[in-house]
């Protein structure tokens, strides 16, 4: 639900003409943001054991960071 809520924040951003469309999209990336932060952590938890989570998150913290840049 948060995937297709969250999915026209493009275009409210870089197409839309008034102020009130760019916060929108700003509002829709953020709400896209939190799923996506909370869902994939969950995972994280679930794929490695309780001794090494804490370097599970820094490598998918690390490997997020660079395919977002």
């Amino acid at each position: 639900m948060s995937t297709l809520l969250s999915a026209p924040f493009a275009i409210l951003i870089f197409t839309g003409t008034s102020l009130h469309s760019l916060f929108l999209g700003i509002a829709l990336w953020g709400v896209g943001m939190g799923a996506q932060e909370s869902i994939l952590k969950a995972a994280v938890t679930s794929m490695v054991p309780k001794n090494c989570r804490a370097t599970g998150y820094g490598i998918f913290e690390c490997s997020f960071g660079v395919f977002g840049f």
